[in-house]
């Protein structure tokens, strides 16, 4: 008796052990065909109790990190709840504790989140001068303002109190007025106040917003090359790179952080909290001019987004190191020259350390 009981117990263990591991594999292999995704919507974090109302239902379900939200859902936070939604690749929508929001478009062409009450944090990240590819709209009641350039930006909508914005780094729009970095515009129907902002307050959403920051970027340091190049060769990826229109960067679903981080195109990338992200992507094409597929011209440089139009070949994608620079979102203004390969198929990692600094968003960068 006594050994059927051990012998049930092992079988129960083994059981279980089968479970949780089949639900792993369950969840990357759904998520196979989003390991690798340019798409918004998708849930990275969620903490506390969050729920979500589909936009054709009117009951309300917990929401999940195995979930993805779609054009006019809308989530809620509870007491202590918090949750992390991916926007365009490299941005992120983090929201507070008692906080409702709707996805009203996860269109990376017309990204737009609607607070209908709470606080939220947006970390944008964009390219080209300054990181003005940026495009995502946040609405609250009685505002309406437009994210135009990487940065980190606060969002208050409170009951019987003026909507708030809060420009830590970063360009925003509010009808015609420009709400530069270090600023905070409290609007009411046609009518604005802003003020400067005091960058040393900082609130638990703040300081949870700046850890998650970091984290996603050191998340980009532990991504399995091995298993990035194997989702890069078995997907059609090659239409990604070296097209005009593309995204500057990708999703990537690492298992071993069970979030995704973001992939940019290219190296010397920093998010706009200052942490370098030190794995990029890229890939060559061959002669007679070898180079690199995509070549953007860094916003620190003034210059405008650059296109390489030397063509791409067939094949997986690249892996490259990246490097730290405190002036914001966006590239370095020196980025690394990768060594020409002879072979297209070549996706032999190049790697380069990152420092573990940042600045406070807004600040000036050191010049020493």
């Amino acid at each position: 008796m006594r050994q059927f009981k051990k012998t049930s117990l092992l079988s129960l263990l083994a059981l279980a052990f089968v479970c949780t591991c089949g639900l792993s594999l369950a969840r990357a292999d759904a998520g196979d065909l989003r390991v690798i995704s340019a798409r918004a919507g998708g849930v990275n974090l969620v903490a506390g109790d969050v729920r979500v109302r589909r936009a054709a239902s009117a009951d309300w379900a917990t929401l999940s990190t195995a979930d993805e939200l779609k054009s006019g859902d809308t989530v809620r936070t509870g007491s202590a709840g918090r949750v992390e939604i991916l926007l365009n690749p490299g941005s992120y929508f983090r929201a507070g504790v008692n906080t409702e929001f709707t996805l009203a478009s996860a269109d990376l062409n017309d990204l737009r989140v609607e607070i209908a009450r709470g606080s939220a944090v947006v970390e944008a990240m964009g390219y080209g001068d300054g990181g003005t590819s940026v495009l995502i709209d946040v609405a609250m009641p009685d505002a309406l303002v437009k994210i135009v350039r990487s940065g980190v930006y606060r969002f208050n909508a409170q009951s019987g109190a003026p909507a708030e914005v809060s420009v830590a780094k970063g360009r925003a729009l509010v009808g015609s007025m420009v709400i530069k970095g270090g600023k905070l515009a409290r609007v009411s129907g046609d009518t604005a106040e802003v003020v400067k902002l005091d960058k040393k307050w900082r609130d638990d959403l703040d300081q949870w917003s700046r850890d998650r920051g970091k984290e996603l970027a050191k998340a980009n340091e532990r991504v399995n090359r091995r298993a990035l190049r194997d989702a890069l060769s078995a997907g059609s990826f090659n239409n990604i790179f070296g097209r005009r229109n593309d995204p500057f960067g990708l999703w990537y679903y690492s298992a071993a952080t069970n979030c995704y981080t973001f992939l940019p195109f290219g190296w010397g990338w920093r998010s706009p909290y200052g942490y370098g992200y030190g794995l990029g992507l890229w890939r060559p094409y061959p002669d007679p001019s070898a180079g690199w597929i995509p070549a953007y011209v860094p916003p620190a440089s003034g210059g405008s987004t650059a296109y390489n139009p030397g063509g791409g070949s067939t094949g997986g994608g690249n892996t490259g190191g990246g490097g730290y620079n405190p002036g914001g979102g966006g590239r370095d203004y020196t980025p690394m020259t990768p060594t020409p390969v002879t072979s297209p198929s070549s996706v032999s990692p190049m790697e380069r350390p990152t420092r573990e600094r940042s600045i406070e968003p807004g600040s000036r960068p050191n010049q020493n």
